[in-house]
């Protein structure tokens, strides 16, 4: 399910400490609470449609060497993020601030595809005009023991100095 979207870049509020559902976050699990959140979020972003599945919470907890009740106590407790279907967390903020970069990423390769299309124009055109002139050289035809060339034949005197033995 770990399958990279792109880069991770993604971007955030340099105050998100400061939100009231954050500071309530770190006045009852401290600051492995407010970690833990990133650790999420971080881990949203790295997901396709940026959700997870809730059944593998357990598998972060462990990775990132905390318990399962607090990662579950962050997704569910402080509404930082939706629960869809008791199957799957996502967080509404990080999805809206990756839709800038959905959108520059999808005209990105617009842009490319109209590109790519115009480069293949040109070469179909450039092709075809390569056609026309070859057929318009092979019209005219030279006699086979026409030599196409001048070849100079050089004299090169030979040296007549003996080796000595």
């Amino acid at each position: 399910m770990s399958q990279k979207v792109d880069s991770c870049y993604f971007s955030h509020d340099a105050n998100a400490k400061d939100d009231f559902k954050i500071m309530l976050l770190i006045e009852e699990m401290g600051l492995e609470g407010y970690g833990i959140f990133w650790v999420l979020i971080e881990t949203l972003r790295e997901q396709q449609g940026y959700k997870y599945p809730i059944r593998l919470l357990s598998v972060i907890a462990r990775k990132y060497n905390t318990t399962l009740a607090k990662v579950e106590a962050v997704v569910a407790r402080y509404q930082l993020f939706v629960i869809e279907d008791d199957c799957f967390f996502y967080s509404k903020s990080l999805i809206r601030r990756m839709q800038p970069l959905e959108r520059a990423r999808e005209q990105r390769v617009i842009a490319g595809k109209i590109s790519a299309a115009k480069k293949q124009i040109k070469i179909e055109n450039q092709i075809s005009q390569l056609k026309i002139d070859l057929s318009a050289s092979d019209s005219i035809q030279r006699p086979l023991n026409e030599c196409l060339t001048v070849v100079q034949q050089s004299k090169v005197k030979k040296s007549k100095v003996k080796k000595r033995k």
